[in-house]
């Protein structure tokens, strides 16, 4: 007797209530104001650090997805950025994304890729030239070139005009 079994892949996503209240305390923070831990703590009934996480991850990720960008003040609590802030935070996450670039090349160099299968070198060589061009795009000089094409159209650049600048 065969039995057919139905695999879900994805199941419901539920929103927890201490992620809801999380989320309605921070929505009305205005930009550049501070809502501290302790505000959070007491809205839970217990500490939000040691016991939500989640909850504040959750809460901010839903937030992002509206524009709403926090900072987290080390034993303080989180900053609602402002517009200004958005942006250095962004800049911010370019010079992180070129560090990882950097070290994921630096990895792939040292292998050896003689050890690896066919396959497995050809994933080695494309990432690696991935990194690089990551590495490229996001130094400074890269950045300079960029802003000046786009302080000449005042909008943002589409990605052919963007390698365009780098022939």
């Amino acid at each position: 007797m065969s039995q057919q079994v139905e695999i879900r892949t994805r199941g419901t996503f539920v929103k927890s209530n201490d992620t809801r209240i999380v989320e309605h305390i921070l929505r009305d923070i205005k930009p550049g104001e501070v809502c501290e831990y302790d505000e959070l703590s007491k809205a839970l009934g217990r500490d939000v650090r040691e016991h939500c996480p989640g909850n504040l991850a959750g809460a901010r990720a839903s937030l992002a997805r509206e524009g709403v960008y926090f900072d987290a003040l080390a034993n303080v609590g989180l900053k609602r950025l402002t517009p200004a802030e958005v942006v250095e935070w962004a800049v911010g996450r370019v010079r992180r994304a070129r560090r990882q670039a950097r070290n994921g090349g630096k990895a792939i160099a040292s292998i050896e890729l003689s050890e690896l299968t066919a396959e497995q070198k050809t994933a080695a060589l494309a990432t690696a030239t991935q990194l690089a061009v990551l590495d490229l795009f996001g130094g400074a000089k890269a950045s300079k070139r960029i802003a000046a094409a786009v302080g000449k159209t005042a909008a943002e650049l589409p990605l052919g005009k963007t390698l365009s600048l780098f022939q």
